[in-house]
């Protein structure tokens, strides 16, 4: 098993990210696409740490 992160300020595709890791021998890919929110308790999110 391994693993891939791809990390960037600028957009990324998930084509492009799941083309990368594809292979007939793997039987699966997981993926996870995380965004920020813009309010949390009321206050405005800017950021993640």
């Amino acid at each position: 098993m391994s693993i891939q992160v791809f990390v960037s300020a600028d957009p990324l595709s998930l084509e492009t990210a799941v083309q990368s890791v594809v292979d007939p021998a793997h039987g699966a890919i997981d993926t996870f696409i995380g965004t920020v929110r813009n309010m949390h308790e009321g206050k405005s999110v800017t950021g993640i740490t």
